[in-house]
């Protein structure tokens, strides 16, 4: 539809700018080969206030500093080791993008 915003897939949304006041996005953002668009995309979807919850698998050290075995492992999981990043890196790109009150929270132990 004319006037939609991007998805971050390359595709154009039949909903205009700002039109949801959640978006939640359960266990695929490590999926995405492109996350960073992914995320300007939810931030173009989102209306002034709105939430934006996703699941995802981040890093707890930098990329360079993960295991060699534990990054292959990732990868045949068929999640690309660039869209994975740490906590600090996630506030940092979000903040970046123009996301305020980001709250990362592990669910690590519940899993």
């Amino acid at each position: 539809g004319g006037g939609g915003t991007g998805t971050g897939t390359g595709r154009r949304s039949m909903f205009p700018p700002r039109f949801f006041n959640k978006i939640l996005a359960l266990d695929n953002m490590y999926h995405y080969p492109d996350k960073e668009g992914a995320w300007r995309a939810f931030f173009g979807m989102v209306s002034p206030g709105g939430n934006v919850a996703v699941s995802d698998v981040l890093l707890k050290q930098r990329r360079d500093d993960t295991p060699l075995w534990v990054r292959i492992a990732l990868r045949l999981m068929g999640m690309p080791t660039t869209n994975l990043w740490t906590d600090e890196e996630y506030r940092r790109r979000l903040a970046e993008m123009g996301y305020d009150g980001v709250d990362v929270q592990t669910i690590s132990e519940p899993v």
